[in-house]
């Protein structure tokens, strides 16, 4: 349960987003919770049938449900298309869109650094110089930003993370590894969510570059030079080396390396601990170490698995 610091009726929830209220009774919300652990003020939804027996016991004050939900229960209830969507909707607009968004005395600011309107700087966040951080971005404590990283609106970005670190980029020459200097900036566009603990490389020269809209899980290394387009998913663990271009809306699930140099297709799926050692078309489905086709890599386990019927048979077979 997550409880917050307004509250707001029924019916006002309901008019704001011009949504149909069969009311059962007054209810005002102040917070949010599963079917199970609601109270008279909290705001659910229902959308699995798994959670029906839920559902007929839960106190909740307001129940988000499908459009074709016909039980009978004393509850207020708006029937929406996709309750979820909705509920997430209502949090975000409702009540998160209220809080407070503040600088921290306790942040480090670099006098050149530019930051708009409505975002939240949290403590010890050390922002250097050239810095631009857009509209209502989102900047937890002890998070690290180099100097020259453009940062958009509604940027969320979570503790530990490091933008516009040095690429790992070295030249061996006489006998010895010469650092080459990394020139470039981080560029991160609107919407974009960075998970704790995640790096983005800057550039040796030009731009590393993070698409509108796409969702850096916890624990992502984006190499120097790295392209990633709109919408994507990247999950933990995830390390994209170096000069790495990737489409849109391409999920990466956790744990997948990629070699520098490629290029990930537009609407792609990488199956987790995968080892991308050569060029995605777009649209693929790949998985394994080196990945391959997913459909192949599943008839390649398949077959592992039945060796151990089958080599009984081999080695009678060579006998004879």
């Amino acid at each position: 349960m997550k409880k917050f610091c307004i509250k707001r009726s029924a019916r006002e929830i309901a008019g704001g987003l011009s949504l149909f209220l069969q009311e059962c009774r007054p209810a005002q919300i102040d917070n949010v919770a599963t079917l199970d652990q609601a109270n008279e003020n909290s705001l659910c939804f229902f959308q699995q049938e798994k959670y029906r027996e839920d559902l007929l016991r839960t106190k909740a004050g307001l129940v988000l449900v499908p459009e074709d939900f016909s039980l009978d229960v004393p509850l207020n209830i708006i029937k929406v298309e996709n309750p979820y969507f909705t509920f997430l909707q209502i949090v975000k607009s409702v009540f998160c869109s209220e809080q407070e968004r503040t600088i921290s005395s306790k942040a480090s600011i670099h006098p050149t650094a530019k930051i708009a309107d409505g975002a939240q700087i949290g403590d010890f966040v050390s922002i250097g110089a050239n810095v631009s951080i857009g509209k209502n971005a989102l900047i937890y404590p002890n998070v690290t930003i180099y100097e020259d990283t453009e940062i958009g609106d509604d940027v969320i970005v979570h503790s530990g993370a490091v933008l516009g670190s040095d690429g790992f980029g070295f030249l061996y020459q006489n006998g010895e590894q010469h650092k080459i200097p990394q020139l470039g900036k981080v560029v991160i566009g609107s919407g974009v969510e960075i998970g704790a603990g995640s790096t983005i490389d800057r550039g040796t020269l030009g731009a590393t570059t993070i698409g509108d809209g796409t969702k850096l899980d916890n624990l992502v290394q984006i190499g120097h030079n790295c392209t990633i387009g709109k919408n994507c998913c990247i999950c933990a663990q995830v390390g994209l080396a170096g000069n790495t271009k990737v489409g849109d809306l391409v999920y990466i699930a956790g744990q997948v390396g990629a070699a520098g140099h490629l290029s990930i297709g537009s609407y792609s799926r990488i199956g987790a601990k995968s080892g991308v050692m050569r060029d995605v078309p777009e649209h693929s489905e790949i998985w394994g170490v080196p990945a391959i086709s997913a459909k192949e890599q599943k008839r390649i386990i398949i077959a592992q698995k039945q060796m151990a019927k089958i080599l009984p048979k081999i080695k009678k077979l060579l006998k004879k």
